[in-house]
């Protein structure tokens, strides 16, 4: 087995690195052997963004209200599931029990993983909104055997309107899904005698991308995105981490990469040359780039997911049949929606069709 230090340290995510205080031990100690990283993290460190969408005062004194509400109940989700006990009786419990539950409780769609000790990250990077900061360098408890990975399925309206606030919205009102789905889950395991962890945009043990990829939910894309074989990148990811005796149960693999080179839609559309072709059969990306589009935009960039044909269906079963039949399906793609898809409604924050 690969040591778990040299693969997944959430200390060395983006979103871990900027929150590090300048001039404070732990980022002297972060940055001692990474200055060349250093450089590069300072100019987007503990920015605010979102001051920066580009709306009046107005339209985000209405609005991003709404989207902060998001975090506050998905948080809330974690506090009162890590407080229940699991039941002292223990009830047997089959996969497809478990898979019907959280597709009832909202996933479109599901996998089971036995996990390996580098499936977990190593450290804590301080990022969870449960205890924000406190637990960065503490080691992750690596103690479940077994996890549901799950996926929901982002508002595809909204994100046609990237790179504006309707992008935002859609990724937070999804990620609150994936909390109402996961505190279910979690709570079902519980009340029938399991561990149960849920994990979610406020709070990981590990990276949900990498085990994402391992169950068959879908493959990285030319933009560094997990892309499912239906709902594409357009989807958020979560998982329940438990004792449970569920048998590993993993979905049929789709290989997209051939057709993400054909395609190369999202790298071409993307405002900050932040996609790279493909290195050795990996997504190659500047997260910094990305990141400052962000805060450019004061909003979600989005302009990649939205760019991405397998948003709005691909024929998967067409994916092995050759270059030809690849560039067809991007050609039909592209008659169909365009090289950039518009919206095909009224957004719902405005007042005036897009």
């Amino acid at each position: 087995m690969r040591s778990i230090s040299k693969n997944y340290d959430e200390r060395d995510t983006l979103f871990s690195r900027i929150r590090l205080e300048k001039g404070t031990d732990r980022y002297r100690a972060y940055y001692s052997d990474k200055e060349a990283l250093r450089k590069k993290d300072d100019p987007i460190r503990d920015k605010d963004f979102w001051q920066n969408l580009k709306e009046s005062e107005a339209f985000k004194e209405k609005y991003l209200p709404l989207i902060e509400d998001f975090d506050k109940r998905a948080v809330k989700l974690h506090e009162e599931t890590m407080r229940l006990q699991p039941a002292k009786t223990r009830e047997a419990l089959t996969n497809e029990e478990l898979f019907a539950f959280a597709k009832q409780a909202g996933a479109c769609d599901v996998a089971s993983l036995t996990l390996r000790l580098d499936d977990f990250y190593s450290h804590h990077g301080g990022v969870d909104g449960i205890r924000p900061g406190k637990r960065h360098g503490a080691k992750v408890r690596a103690d479940y055997p077994r996890a549901l990975i799950f996926c929901v399925e982002m508002d595809k309206e909204l994100l046609r309107f990237a790179p504006r606030l309707e992008t935002l919205y859609a990724r937070k009102e999804a990620y609150y899904r994936v909390a109402k789905t996961g505190a279910s889950v979690a709570r079902f395991l519980k009340k029938k005698g399991y561990r149960a962890l849920f994990t979610g945009e406020h709070h990981y043990i590990a990276p949900l991308v990498a085990l994402a990829e391992r169950a068959n939910l879908g493959q990285r894309g030319m933009m560094h995105v997990l892309v499912h074989p239906t709902e594409g990148p357009a989807i958020r990811l979560g998982a329940v981490f438990t004792d449970a005796p569920i048998e590993e149960r993993k979905k049929r693999e789709v290989i997209i990469s051939d057709f993400c080179e054909r395609c190369a839609l999202c790298l071409m559309n993307c405002p900050t040359r932040a996609i790279k072709p493909f290195s050795e059969g990996r997504a190659a990306f500047d997260e910094h780039k990305c990141f400052k589009m962000f805060q450019s935009f004061g909003t979600d960039c989005g302009i990649c997911l939205k760019s991405c044909p397998f948003a709005y269906g691909v024929d998967t079963a067409r994916l092995e049949e050759g270059r030809e039949t690849l560039d067809c399906l991007v050609r039909e793609h592209l008659e169909k929606h365009g090289r950039i898809p518009k919206p095909l409604k009224m957004s719902p924050f405005r007042n005036v069709e897009e």
